[in-house]
C-alpha cells in the first residue's frame, strides 16, 4: 500500500498522517511502499496553500512525490 496526505502548509502534518497510514499497513499486514530516498520518504504529501484543489494542482514539488510513490508501487507489484 501506498501513503498520501495533503496539508494546507508545506510541513502541515501531512508526514505524522502518512505515518499513521503505513502503521495502519503494518498491523494489516499491507506492505507499505515509499518513493525512497530524496523527496518521497514516507508517502506523498501534497501542499494545498489553503486551495483546495487548485493548490494541490499547483504543487509541482508534491505532484513529484506522487510520481516517485507511484513508480515505486508499480515496481513492487510486478515483482510480487
Amino acid at each position: 500500500g501506498a501513503a498520501l496526505a495533503v496539508g494546507g502548509d508545506r510541513s502541515g502534518g501531512q508526514e505524522i498522517a502518512i505515518r499513521s497510514i503505513l502503521d495502519f499497513y503494518q498491523q494489516n499486514q499491507i506492505h507499505p511502499v515509499s518513493g525512497g530516498a530524496f523527496g518521497a520518504n514516507l508517502g506523498a504529501s501534497l501542499w494545498s496553500r489553503d486551495l483546495g484543489k487548485v493548490g494541490v494542482e499547483k504543487d509541482e514539488e508534491g505532484l513529484r512525490t506522487i510520481r516517485k510513490v507511484i513508480k515505486k508501487l508499480a515496481e513492487y507489484k510486478v515483482q510480487h
